[in-house]
């Protein structure tokens, strides 16, 4: 398996994580995976691209810049991604921050479109 692949995988995994996660009330979990489910793809581009970056500033940065600007991804379905990664931060540093269902669903239901729109460009 190279490494496109398996942040593909990696995605799937994340994104299955999630819906178990939502499914046992455990929200802040589940805005975390689905989360890692779209920058794990998004990983997978950028490297299908020959698009190196670690962090998760990079990644949504070059994601803007190499696929949706060059390659014409859905402009909104990419804010997905960003917006998740401000819900994942809060999921996961910020204690004080209600998060419910209906924040992780809609996490997780866009993390979902996300994936499908970049398997298009795979």
């Amino acid at each position: 398996m190279d490494e496109v692949e398996g942040y593909v995988k990696l995605s799937q995994e994340h994104i299955e994580s999630s819906l178990i996660l939502l499914e046992a009330k455990k929200y802040r979990s589940s805005i975390s995976s689905s989360y890692y489910a779209m920058f794990s793809i998004a990983k997978a581009l950028l490297i299908k691209e020959g698009i190196e970056t670690s962090k998760h500033s990079g990644v949504t940065s070059f994601f803007g810049q190499y696929i949706v600007k060059g390659k014409g991804f859905d402009k909104t379905v990419y804010k997905y991604l960003t917006r998740a990664k401000t819900y994942r931060k809060q999921a996961d540093y910020d204690c004080t921050t209600e998060l419910d269902e209906s924040d992780a669903k809609t996490i997780y239901n866009r993390a979902i479109i996300f994936i499908q729109e970049s398997k298009k460009f795979l």
